[in-house]
């Protein structure tokens, strides 16, 4: 359940969507001990009393602090030891890593730390009232935030007491910032006497020295030479003399096993993404992965965190230039689809994986193999929704959407297109949201209506815990990777053609929506109606801005598409079989958003506590003021403030603004009803009508919807907040909910 809606989730058929009922939202329990702390480390901290005690006095006295500093310079290794050591807040300690995370699942988790929660994420006022009152000490390691996003986190939150560390001091102003800068020299030398177990003779100290000044006395990279020390003749430790920080690695890698370079290949290949012991001994045939990985962390090759292993930055671009080719694409693919689809697997092991399977889909599309990224996607994706990080989910989304658009799989493109349409709704992005699964509905009608897909009990899983073997590859030696003893067959799943018991993307992919079929009469006209219009268009831009800003914590543009020049009935269809009213009546408001995404939508409805959750009474209205209709722009007058002709950013539409006098301006909408706008510095508000569509005429009136234009500074952007005011009514005292309100941008259209 997310806010005041309830997501409901089938492994074959995608999401289902309402809205809660009022007083069914549910009360989650605090926890009786809210303790967090990270996995307790030995090493002692060398060189670091001072910012302890900083960041010991700053905790203590209740202020936030924010550790920065470059990669590698130990921010993590200080926050983890502060954790551990200092005392905890009034009501416990929580310690978490925002490492690949967006902030509001940051929150989330913060939230689950503190509350037994059941599959709930709250709305961001439900859950500072939650958090309100709570007295722990948070540390968020890899918190590289925004001041204002750290800001409006700790909000949510405003009896806790936040250490932050970060690469950026963004927390300037609003509390203690510390600097975490490379140990001086005696430091150094103490730290690499301390790592290399050796003593250092003054032909050491001279080399210790040199390295210490070409490190600036980064720990990592002076841990990394001491691995160099160890691994010579014993006795005397000898310590390189490199030209470039660089060579460090370089030397290093030359000096692991075969297994360690399986391992380095594939952790670089994930591109920084974390992933657990286990996955790295399936994919590299390693028998004791984790002991290997911890070896490599000592040596400053990887990074662990909380039994997730990486490779740090710096590690990256030395370990690429050995390994040019990367781990194959299609052994990470089938292997996470197969780890995701196991019965076994927990949602929250998927959502911490969520960045290592979207590289992974990432390298199979480069690598010619998109469908192979469909599957992994499309395997992982119920269990992101389940684990509630919508971040995470999101760019799964994306890297589906856009596998499943290389390879021709119009249905896992629905499939991926619909579920984020779900996504956007319960984070707070109706319009979107409400066009996403309209056009994923049109796609299944263009493509013959839906078809029975297999349930979760139909796909068969391996009744062990284990991960399922996959071919080891070598990164030194790949010819070995044929001789592996190859993964046991799996039994394709009824309906399916894949071999991993995962639907497959040519055969009968999951859907977005019932077994049953769709209401026929008008509404899959509408529904088809949108295909490959500036619908398609504004979803492609969304779908392709999600690979690379998830959705967190930037919104996205609301497009406002063109109405459809297609006829809408009345429609009166009976529920559709197996999912009840209250379903028959989402599926009704979306496969007509289809059909009118870009035009003002409200559906009147009245809240109940029964089983349905909104009765329509009343047919979509239509505010059709963005339609093809709009004067000719050789008729505009000169641009005088707002007068002009606009064009919206999201969809190529124009419409002209024309000045009554310096304070007041109008415009027509399709019907030619006049919309007055008065001025109040650079803000212009008014009223737009909303229309009834299934009047005969197109242009009955049933509402208002409250517009202000804001005009930038530099006369040529203008920025539209529509809303429709609290408790809108229809003739019949049927509440009003606007799908289409939101914020829209547009540009002057030059010369005119």
């Amino acid at each position: 359940m997310v806010g005041d809606h309830s997501l409901a989730i089938t492994a074959g058929e995608g999401s289902l969507v309402t809205v809660l009922p009022p007083g069914q939202v549910p009360r989650p329990v605090r926890r009786k001990k809210i303790d967090s702390r990270p996995r307790q480390r030995h090493e002692p901290i060398v060189g670091r009393a001072d910012i302890l005690g900083k960041l010991s006095a700053a905790v203590r006295a209740g202020r936030p602090v924010q550790l920065h500093g470059q990669s590698g310079v130990g921010k993590s290794t200080i926050l983890r030891h502060a954790a551990a050591a200092l005392p905890s807040g009034q009501d416990g300690v929580v310690f978490l890593s925002a490492m690949n995370a967006e902030i509001r699942d940051v929150a989330q988790q913060l939230f689950e730390a503190c509350y037994e929660t059941a599959g709930y994420a709250p709305t961001g006022a439900e859950l500072r009232h939650l958090m309100t009152g709570i007295r722990i000490t948070a540390y968020i390691d890899n918190a590289n935030f925004s001041g204002e996003q750290l800001r409006e986190f700790m909000d949510m939150a405003p009896n806790a007491t936040f250490a932050f560390a970060s690469r950026e001091p963004t927390l300037r102003g609003q509390g203690t910032v510390l600097e975490v800068a490379g140990l001086d020299l005696s430091e150094g030398l103490y730290l690499l006497a301390q790592e290399v177990q050796r003593p250092l003779t003054e032909t050491g100290r001279a080399a210790a020295i040199h390295l210490w000044e070409q490190a600036q006395g980064s720990p990592l990279l002076l841990v990394q030479a001491a691995g160099l020390a160890r691994s010579g003749p014993s006795g005397e430790a000898v310590l390189p003399r490199p030209s470039t920080v660089a060579e460090i690695t370089q030397l290093l890698l030359e000096t692991v096993d075969e297994v360690g370079q399986a391992i380095l290949r594939l952790l670089a290949s994930l591109d920084g993404a974390e992933i657990a012991a286990a996955h790295i001994g399936a994919l590299t045939g390693a028998t004791n992965p984790a002991r290997a990985c911890d070896s490599l962390a000592g040596l400053g090759l990887l990074m662990t965190d909380e039994n997730l292993y990486r490779c740090p930055p710096e590690v990256l671009p030395v370990i690429r230039g050995k390994y040019p080719e990367p781990f194959p694409a299609d052994q990470l693919c089938r292997h996470f689809a197969t780890w995701a689809a196991n019965r076994t697997t927990t949602p929250d092991q998927v959502a911490r994986h969520a960045a290592a399977i979207a590289q992974a889909a990432l390298l199979a599309e480069e690598a010619g193999y998109p469908e192979l990224a469909v599957r992994a996607a499309r395997a992982a994706s119920p269990s992101m929704a389940r684990a509630l990080r919508f971040g995470p989910w999101g760019l799964l989304l994306g890297r589906g959407w856009s596998a499943a658009r290389a390879c021709g799989d119009k249905r896992a493109e629905a499939y991926f297109t619909h579920e984020e349409g779900v996504r956007a709704k319960l984070t707070g992005r109706t319009v979107i949201g409400a066009t996403l699964i309209g056009v994923a509905l049109g796609m299944i009608q263009e493509l013959g209506g839906l078809h029975h897909v297999p349930s979760p009990t139909g796909i068969p899983m391996p009744p062990q815990v284990a991960l399922p073997p996959v071919n080891p590859v070598s990164p030194v030696n790949t010819a070995s990777a044929g001789s592996a003893s190859a993964p046991p067959p799996v039994t394709p799943a009824p309906g399916g053609s894949g071999t991993t018991g995962i639907p497959s993307s040519g055969g009968t992919h999951a859907v977005p929506v019932s077994h049953a079929p769709m209401p026929q009469a008008g509404m899959s006209h509408v529904a088809v109606s949108h295909a490959g219009s500036a619908h398609a268009t504004a979803v492609a831009s969304h779908m392709t801005q999600l690979v690379h800003s998830p959705g967190w914590p930037t919104p996205l543009p609301q497009p406002l598409l063109p109405v459809p020049a297609v006829p809408v009935p009345s429609m009166t269809p009976a529920p559709l079989s197996g999912i009840g009213p209250v379903l028959t009546k989402v599926f009704i408001a979306a496969a007509v958003l289809a059909g009118m995404a870009g035009a003002r939508l409200a559906m009147a409805h009245t809240f109940s506590t029964s089983t349905s959750v909104f009765s329509s009474t009343s047919p979509p209205a239509v505010n059709s003021s963005y339609s093809d209709s709009f004067p000719s722009p050789s008729t505009d007058p000169q641009p005088t403030g707002l007068a002009g002709t606009w064009q919206n950013a999201s969809n190529d539409n124009t419409f002209t603004i024309t000045a009554v006098d310096n304070d007041t301006y109008t415009f027509q909408d399709s019907c030619q009803a006049t919309v007055t706008l008065t001025r109040s510095g650079s803000i212009y508000t008014g009223k737009e009508i909303l229309y009834d569509e299934s009047d005969p005429s197109g242009c009955g009136q049933i509402g208002y919807v409250t517009v202000t234009f804001t005009l930038d500074p530099g006369g040529q952007q203008m920025v539209e907040v529509a809303t429709l005011p609290p408790g809108e009514t229809n003739s019949s005292g049927d509440q009003l909910e606007c799908y289409s309100c939101g914020t829209f941008t547009f540009a002057r259209v030059p010369g005119l």
